[in-house]
């Protein structure tokens, strides 16, 4: 870099900080003979690497700022930092690495020096002519920059930034000096120093290197926060009418006040004197004297509600009466809310208003009713029924051992499995699946039932219909992780199921008994997430240590701790996937329809097996013929036929999965691929098993077996994975 060459580009990126450390540059003087080796920070004065303390002034407008942002982050469009807006990013320069984006390209004419930064895709113009900075009072976003030559070091001095482009804390003050030496064509260091006496203990200087780069600069399009404005601002609007409705409402809770909360809880006591929640029942909540309409809450399943409230006295009242073993109950209760401390609000049997019982609604109802707090007890006759393609619930209806479901959760699966308790899975039969209807019935050995409890349908009761015109209904449903509850679903007829009940009743009289033989359950058991986090920060984990295949399929073995870190997003689980047409991907640690299973990521080993993307045999030899035609094709590649079943092999013994999932992965709007997703219990494989065989079979020939041993090193991995699953808990 000399004042005498007309013209030089340079493609920069600042990126590459470290990957140039410690390596050595070609020509020069003695400082570019090697480069810093290890350093951890940008900071190279002061020497301990860190950023001088900020001043008080500077602390203090900094928390005027944090204040202001919080409280009006959005009443005006200038209120919104410059990022935001897509106006600018940082202050710049100093020219400090960030996210992403980090590319420059530098252009020298024989008075000017162009910087121009791919980061928002702004330039920075730098006269070399000695002319003098902008008076003081003219500020701007970049500041005002001049360069002249100190040797071949290319010198540019700024000053006179807004208030808007702070910089680790600095102010209107800020003055940055940089200084950029060419060691050789390719390598470029940068060193600069900032001041701003109103903002830091001292001067401080940073330093790094740059290498010239082949790569394109991009321009950066950035326009959202423009377009969003309109929508932010209105957004902000609607919160402030939100807050003036709330005070308006409650006189107590003026806009910006932490309110109190209202835990409520409602339950009521059966003949048993056993207690009851009481689900879906709407309470009126009134400030008093009351200055609005009331607040309206509806408690949750297990009979709880929380309201938000200000500081005041309120009114909470029973929308309507809740019907309960023949009898009304409501309530009405006075409570008063004190600032800085939450109440609890039991509304229970004993103060209770009790009456006769609601009368059926004599229209169809316009709106959610409260259901009977009998439901809390058909909670008992829930279980699970799972097929390789879903997951359901299913109820318990006869002591026999039948078990009424969805049909559409059945399907066409031939394997059917019921879950009673989470250490209780039986196989089933499906006796009948009504497709009109959606009712299937399933047929479990009655000795595996225990204490689950049989809902009684009284379908024998037929002088009159379960469900009357206009009556309210609801139907019972179990959550996916497996422990019971109640809520609202879809509801089906009873009258329809006791039809199915009867048909079911009859098929059972010439068909075979189900087996009462335990199936596998997940273990009870977790791993915590410390410790789970704790083996993924250990060191990279790549699914190449935990992958096999096939002549048609490619397999991973996904452990707890590969699951935790895709689904935490770390950067040290590499879990790239299989390419699919148009680019898309088959990602292992996607699970599609199953992804609710794994969301707690459960203590079980999965193998995966994923059809093949590869070009067929005589697909290569059409493509060979064509290029000696001159025609060079690319490849033409297709997924190998679907997953059909996999049996996996402990030395000699087949070990039962506990639970054969299969996957659909649509990869066209006509075309699917089926995976399997098969979860066995972690201490199922290891290196105990001497060695461990996979029988893998497809769709296209699915009697022909594909066998494949496991490397044992892979077996060690998944073993190692799971130590602290085999650790006894203290």
């Amino acid at each position: 870099m000399k004042t005498s060459t007309l013209a030089l580009v340079l493609t920069l990126s600042v990126c590459v900080v470290v990957a140039v450390a410690g390596q050595k540059a070609r020509g020069r003087t003695a400082d570019f003979e090697k480069l810093p080796d290890r350093r951890t920070s940008l900071v190279v004065d002061p020497a301990d690497g860190r950023v001088p303390p900020l001043t008080s002034q500077a602390r203090a407008r900094l928390d005027a700022l944090t204040r202001s942002r919080k409280e009006h982050h959005a009443d005006n469009p200038e209120d919104l930092p410059l990022s935001e807006r897509c106006l600018l990013w940082g202050a710049d320069p100093p020219l400090v690495p960030v996210s992403y984006n980090n590319n420059l390209q530098i252009i020298q004419t024989r008075d000017h020096v162009m910087i121009l930064t791919e980061m928002v895709h702004d330039a920075r113009v730098i006269p070399l002519d000695g002319r003098p900075h902008l008076p003081a009072g003219i500020h701007q976003w970049k500041g005002d920059s001049r360069g002249h030559w100190d040797g071949d070091t290319l010198v540019v001095d700024t000053t006179n930034y807004t208030d808007s482009t702070r910089f680790q804390g600095s102010g209107t003050g800020l003055h940055v000096v940089e200084r950029f030496t060419l060691g050789d064509r390719d390598l470029l260091r940068y060193d600069f120093t900032v001041d701003d006496p109103a903002a830091f203990a001292r001067p401080w200087s940073g330093r790094l290197w740059m290498r010239r780069t082949t790569d394109r600069i991009y321009e950066y399009a950035c326009h959202e926060g423009n377009y969003s404005m309109p929508g932010i601002l209105r957004g902000a609007r609607f919160g402030e009418k939100d807050s003036r409705e709330v005070a308006r409402f409650i006189p107590g809770a003026a806009p910006g006040q932490t309110l109190v909360v209202l835990h409520i809880k409602v339950t009521l006591t059966d003949a048993a004197r056993a207690s009851m929640p009481v689900p879906s029942h709407a309470l009126l909540i009134s400030d008093n004297p009351a200055t609005s309409t009331p607040r309206r809450v509806v408690t949750a399943s297990d009979g709880a509600a929380n309201v938000s409230l200000g500081p005041g006295n309120y009114t909470v009242e029973s929308d309507e009466a809740v019907a309960f073993e023949g009898k009304g109950y409501q309530w009405t209760q006075t409570v008063e809310i004190t600032a800085g401390r939450d109440v609890i609000l039991e509304l229970t049997s004993a103060n209770a208003v009790v009456g006769s019982a609601p009368a059926p609604s004599a229209s169809p109802a316009t709106g959610a009713k409260a259901p009977s707090p009998i439901l809390p007890r058909w909670k008992d006759s829930i279980v699970s029924v799972w097929t390789p393609g879903s997951r359901a619930s299913g109820f318990l209806v006869d002591a026999a051992g039948l078990v009424v479901t969805s049909q559409r959760v059945i399907g066409s699966a031939s394997a059917v499995e019921v879950q009673l308790t989470p250490l209780v899975k039986v196989a089933a039969r499906v006796l009948v699946a009504d497709r009109v209807r959606d009712i299937a019935v399933l047929w479990i050995d009655p000795g595996t039932i225990g204490s689950v409890t049989p809902i009684p349908l009284n379908c024998s009761d037929a002088s009159k219909p379960h469900v009357a015109d206009g009556q309210n209904v609801v139907a019972v449903g179990g959550p996916f992780p497996g422990q019971r509850d109640a809520s609202l679903e879809a509801v089906v007829s009873v009258d329809d199921v006791c039809a199915v009940v009867r048909s079911a009743e009859q098929v059972m009289q010439t068909t075979q008994p189900p087996v009462a033989t335990r199936l596998p359950v997940e273990p009870l058991q977790k791993i915590p997430a410390e410790t789970l986090a704790a083996a993924v920060q250990r060191g990279k984990v790549s699914l190449s240590s935990y992958q096999m295949s096939s002549s048609d399929f490619d397999i991973v073995f996904l452990t707890p701790v590969l699951v935790y870190g895709a689904q935490h997003n770390t950067r040290q689980v590499n879990t790239r996937g299989a390419e699919m047409p148009q680019g898309r991907q088959i990602v292992p640690t996607d699970f599609g329809d199953w992804s609710n299973y794994f969301a707690d990521v459960p203590p079980v080993l999965v193998i995966r097996v994923t059809p093949k993307f590869a070009e067929s045999f005589w697909t290569t030899v059409a493509r060979g013929a064509a290029y000696t035609q001159g025609m060079a094709l690319p490849p033409i590649k297709h997924f190998k036929p679907g997953f059909s079943r996999l049996r996996a092999l402990c030395g000699d013994v087949e070990v039962t999965p506990i639970h054969p999932f299969t996957l659909e992965q649509r990869v066209s709007e006509t075309d699917a691929v089926h995976e399997g997703l098969y979860v066995f219990d972690p201490q199922a494989l290891g290196p105990h098993c001497r060695s461990v065989t996979l029988v893998l079979y497809s769709e296209k020939e699915p009697a022909k077996p594909d066998t494949r041993v496991v490397d044992p090193q892979v077996i060690e991995r998944i073993w190692k994975d799971f130590a602290p699953y085999r650790i006894p808990p203290v």
